[in-house]
C-alpha cells in the first residue's frame, strides 16, 4: 500500500489539486484587487531574511512524555536560524517561527506584520496536513501569503517538511497527509516561479534523527538548515 501511495496516489493527487486550485486562485484573483502594500513595511534590506515556521524551525522539542507533539519544553542551543548565521555568516535571519503555529494562523495576521527583508521563508503547514485542513484552502491560503510578500517587493521562498516516523504522535495517516501536502508546495512553488526549500530531500535516518519521534536532533535540523540555506542563495541571487 506505501508503494502504491506513493507511486501512484500521491503524484496523480497532487497533479489534480493544483488543477483545482489553479482555478479557485484565478477566479479570486478576478473578484478582488491585488493585495497591497503594508504602508508601515521598510524597503528590504540586502542579505536579510524573515522566517516564518513551527517547532520544525525554532528548534523545540519534548524532553519528557507530553499529551501532544506541540507540547514542546526543551529547545536545541542552536536552531535553525542560528544555523542558518553560522553557514552563511553576515547574514541576518529574523526569526518568526513560533511552535504549533499553523499555516492557517500564520495567515490570519500575515496582512498587518511588519517585514524588513529581502527575503521571506514559510515553512508552516505540516501540522495542517497532520489536521485534515481542506487541501485546497491550504494551498489558495499558502498562495495568497505569496503574492502578500512579492506584493511588499519581497521574495517569497516556500519550504517543504521535515519528516517524521509513526508513533504515539503521528499516526501512518498524518505522514500520508504530510506528503500529499508536500508534494503540492513544491507544485505551487513552481507554478508560482518561486524558490523551493526541498527539506524532504535532507538525509533522513528514521527515529534516530528525532528527539521525540516528531522534532528533529541537532544533526538533522543542521541538515534541514543546509536546505533552507541553498534556497536563500537562489532567492538572492
Amino acid at each position: 500500500m506505501g508503494s502504491f501511495f506513493h507511486t501512484i496516489l500521491l503524484p496523480l493527487a497532487s497533479a489534480l489539486v493544483l488543477l483545482l486550485v489553479a482555478g479557485l486562485r484565478q477566479a479570486l484573483r478576478r473578484k478582488r484587487p491585488a493585495a497591497p502594500t503594508s504602508s508601515s513595511s521598510a524597503l528590504p534590506a540586502t542579505g536579510t531574511v524573515t522566517l516564518h515556521g513551527d517547532s520544525i524551525i525554532r528548534g523545540e522539542y519534548l524532553d519528557r512524555a507530553a499529551m501532544s507533539p506541540t507540547d514542546v519544553n526543551a529547545r536545541l542551543a542552536e536552531p535553525i536560524a542560528a544555523t542558518l548565521q553560522r553557514l552563511r555568516p553576515g547574514l541576518q535571519v529574523d526569526d518568526r517561527s513560533l511552535s504549533g503555529q499553523t499555516l492557517m494562523v500564520l495567515a490570519s495576521g500575515f496582512a498587518s506584520d511588519l517585514r524588513t527583508s529581502t527575503v521571506v521563508v514559510i515553512e508552516n503547514g505540516v501540522i495542517d496536513a497532520w489536521q485534515g485542513v481542506p487541501l485546497t484552502d491550504f494551498v489558495a491560503t499558502l498562495g495568497d501569503l505569496v503574492e502578500r510578500v512579492q506584493a511588499e517587493g519581497r521574495v517569497p521562498v516556500l519550504a517543504g517538511f521535515a519528516r517524521q516516523v509513526a508513533g504515539p504522535f503521528v499516526s501512518q495517516d498524518m505522514l500520508r497527509r504530510r506528503d500529499l501536502y508536500d508534494q503540492a508546495v513544491r507544485g505551487l512553488a513552481q507554478q508560482m516561479g518561486v524558490v523551493f526549500a526541498d527539506l524532504g530531500a535532507a538525509r533522513f535516518d528514521g527515529a534516530g534523527d528525532l528527539q521525540d519521534g516528531v522534532h528533529p536532533s541537532k544533526a538533522y535540523s543542521d541538515r534541514l538548515a543546509e536546505r533552507i540555506a541553498l534556497a536563500l542563495d537562489e532567492a538572492m541571487k
